[in-house]
């Protein structure tokens, strides 16, 4: 039976588009890949009409440039189970994946009849399918299309989040000391994990699950690039009580990713998400990027060059030392 790898992205092109990239490498390996679409009742692709042309377009050049990639849109779940409209985007969000598990179980069980289904890759915003692989004894592995030291990041915040009530917004700018990482202000972490509350937790928790649950994790990041994050989650793998499982740098790719292997300089400019950690990240750690708040300056941190070519040297070396 032909050799397949089942997807399963979080709905919205921020998520769906790594997903797809990931695919195209899969594919250069003789797998044929299956993206699953979880049914959202606002924004979700289809493969008939739709209420998203931008993101039907997207399936449809995919599809033709690429057949072996296909897509399969899950069933809605009924009306009388979705989440309330009123309630945190992000609880809905998370919501609505557990809400699609019945719908993948049916897919990946008919499939599995036709297919040597060799893995499912989830996003990690999808933990909640691993109820459904797990039980179908299915090789489950999460993919994180950010860094590494995001993952150590998040991954040291649900121990703290779980050991305390402490709301980090209290602590305004104070750093935040994580192993390998260099100092965080907390105000540049995500607004969602700012406050100790359901959402924050649930959000955790979904990372949580996955390092629990996953026969590996994907990261997209290339191991040179972060080796000292890549360091602190293989170090983790091995102690006991604190399981992380296998984490793979799979380079495949996301935009700091495209801006280095095209050797050009980066300027720093976060405006949601983990963005503003990633900032410090590629500023203060792999000497990569320049701040949007002024890191550009003429002799900063560079011997006197300009700015740009400063980051552009550090790229260089980089690149010729990997």
């Amino acid at each position: 039976m032909e050799k397949t790898v089942i997807m399963y992205p979080m709905h919205g092109m921020g998520h769906l588009v790594p997903m797809v990239e990931l695919a195209k490498l899969f594919i250069l390996h003789d797998f044929s890949v299956i993206v699953v679409l979880v049914n959202s009742p606002s924004e979700q692709p289809s493969l008939g009409p739709s209420k998203n042309p931008k993101l039907d377009a997207f399936v449809s050049r995919v599809s033709f440039a690429h057949p072996s990639i296909s897509f399969h849109q899950l069933p809605p779940p009924p009306l009388s189970s979705l989440p309330d409209p009123a309630d945190d985007p992000m609880v809905c969000l998370l919501d609505n994946i557990r809400l699609n598990n019945p719908q993948l179980r049916h897919f990946l069980v008919a499939h599995s009849h036709i297919s040597n289904v060799c893995a499912v890759v989830l996003d990690f915003f999808c933990a909640a399918a691993l109820d459904v692989t797990v039980e179908l004894r299915l090789p489950s592995y999460g993919f994180f299309s950010s860094g590494a030291c995001d993952l150590v990041a998040f991954h040291h915040l649900s121990m703290v989040h779980s050991a305390t009530n402490l709301n980090v917004k209290d602590l305004e700018d104070a750093p935040l000391y994580l192993p390998e990482l260099p100092p965080i202000p907390n105000s540049h972490l995500p607004n969602s994990m700012m406050i100790h509350n359901q959402t924050t937790m649930r959000l955790l928790n979904n990372f949580t699950l996955m390092l629990d649950c996953a026969d590996g994790i994907l990261v997209s990041t290339f191991e040179s690039l972060e080796a000292q994050a890549t360091r602190v989650l293989q170090d983790e793998a091995g102690v006991p009580g604190h399981r992380v499982p296998p984490v793979y740098c799979i380079g495949r790719w996301n935009s700091t990713l495209e801006a280095i292997t095209a050797g050009v300089a980066m300027v720093a400019w976060p405006l949601y998400a983990e963005q503003r950690m990633n900032k410090v990240f590629l500023v203060e750690l792999m000497k990569l990027a320049g701040g949007g708040d002024g890191g550009l300056r003429q002799g900063h941190g560079d011997g006197g060059r300009s700015g740009g070519e400063g980051l552009v040297a550090n790229d260089v070396q980089w690149r010729e030392g990997a």
